[in-house]
């Protein structure tokens, strides 16, 4: 049955046959196909994947494959319909099918080739029916060897489109396509009236002879009829060796000559058979419910594919980030322990520090013991007596005396002048307190200040 096509960027054309199985592939543009180097297979030798797998490339670059149907496994009818519209032709057969089909209506495979037009505004339409059974077989069997077919049809009918052009008895036979049979058709006064599918004999020698029996029988069938008057003129479309060999009887039969030609080449006829199937004005013996279904697990395996890979790469980034951790963890140990190193160093040297400086600090206090000795001993007035010298918590010099009850001035002139006294270029004291003194018994005094060395406190 026909059915428009969505727009396809690429078109396969698979023939099968006991020797070799060919494959021409086929890019598409506006109007035309652009053909590719054919493929030749053994006969039950996997197609190749860039011609038939179907993946995620099928979404961008959509991909029409079609099979030959082998033409001894079909039946054809020709019927008038009062109709030009595609969608009521279908309707139409289908309506018709149980009087057609040899077989019960769900066993049978059908689709419908438009002709030409007929008298009365009707069309012309031959109807091609397959046991539906063999057409499944024969897409199990694609399937198998990596080809999934969208389109089935019957090579040897498209040829018949292709050639009969004019009024006739038309005998197709190419043995290379359709080995044992031939497409009679009669088309008498320029309107198409039969088509039958003969089943020639395996004898060569009875061929001829077979040929002649059934279209004498044809013809008389038509007389009877009363659609044909005259034998027409035969047009033999055969191999060279076959219209030879058929060609005398058919000449002595009809009574006038036969008008030969050769079939089209393979490659010709699979071109005309993309371009066809693409523009979807050509039948299909693949049942609807398996189109669906093809389709379907294509959308599944997309899907299975999609999430395979989204589980994959969620897989391995997991594994990276784990890595990556694991590498942060080990770096965080390391600096660990790097860090407890550099504190027990810096704790060294902390300790070291307060040596070095607990060592200065004596150091400075034992020069600033004999710089204040040596400026008490200078200073010290010949009328005051020097009783105790003494640093208290190491930064403060406390010194203490006696004196005459007289003497009072020389004590302020005592404290004045050791705030006055200068070692290394600076002040020995950083502040010399004003003296105390208390009055004793026996005319005496005590005196005693304090003076706060010049030097830097300790870190």
């Amino acid at each position: 049955m026909s059915r428009r096509t969505p727009h396809f960027n690429a078109c396969n054309v698979l023939s099968t046959a006991p020797a070799a199985t060919t494959l021409w592939p086929f890019e598409t543009s506006k109007n035309s196909v652009k053909p590719g180097e054919a493929v030749v297979l053994s006969p039950e030798s996997p197609v190749p994947k860039r011609f038939g797998a179907r993946d995620w490339q099928q979404l961008v670059r959509p991909r029409l494959d079609v099979a030959w149907f082998p033409a001894d496994g079909v039946f054809l009818n020709l019927l008038e319909l009062p109709t030009t519209d595609p969608v009521e032709i279908a309707s139409m057969v289908e309506l018709q099918l149980d009087k057609l089909s040899p077989l019960p209506v769900n066993q049978v495979a059908w689709s419908v080739e438009v002709l030409g037009s007929a008298e009365g505004g009707a069309t012309a339409v031959l109807v091609v029916l397959a046991e539906r059974q063999q057409v499944e077989e024969r897409l199990g069997a694609l399937e198998q060897r990596g080809y999934v077919a969208d389109r089935i049809e019957v090579g040897l009918v498209r040829e018949l489109e292709a050639v009969v052009q004019g009024d006739g008895l038309w005998l197709l036979a190419d043995p290379d396509l359709a080995p044992g049979v031939v497409i009679a058709v009669w088309r008498p006064g320029g309107r198409w009236r039969r088509v039958d599918l003969l089943h020639l004999p395996q004898a060569p020698e009875s061929v001829a002879g077979f040929l002649v029996k059934t279209l004498t029988q044809t013809a008389w069938a038509a007389e009877l009829d009363g659609w044909l008057e005259q034998i027409p003129p035969v047009r033999l479309v055969a191999p060279e060796a076959l219209a030879e060999a058929w060609e005398p009887a058919l000449a002595e039969w009809s009574g006038q000559p036969v008008a030969r030609r050769a079939p089209s080449s393979a490659p010709v006829l699979a071109a005309r058979t993309a371009m066809e199937q693409l523009r979807g004005t050509a039948g299909s013996l693949v049942p609807v419910e398996h189109t669906v279904r093809n389709r379907q697990k294509f959308v599944d395996r997309l899907w299975i594919r999609g999430l395979g890979t989204v589980g994959i790469v969620y897989l391995v980034g997991v594994l990276g980030y784990l890595a990556l951790l694991t590498y942060r963890r080990q770096q965080v140990d390391d600096e660990r322990v790097y860090a407890k190193q550099l504190a027990l160093q810096y704790t060294n040297a902390l300790t070291l520090k307060a040596q070095v400086e607990v060592l200065e600090e004596q150091v400075n206090l034992r020069f600033a013991a004999l710089d204040c000795w040596k400026a008490v001993a200078d200073n010290l007035p010949a009328s005051m007596t020097l009783g105790s010298m003494n640093f208290v918590r190491g930064r403060t010099l406390r010194v203490d005396g006696t004196a005459s009850d007289g003497a009072r001035p020389e004590v302020l002139k005592f404290s004045t002048d050791l705030a006055k006294v200068t070692v290394r270029d600076g002040h020995l004291f950083a502040k010399v307190k004003a003296p105390r003194i208390d009055t004793r018994p026996g005319g005496t005094v005590s005196w005693s200040f304090e003076a706060d060395l010049n030097q830097p406190e300790a870190q």
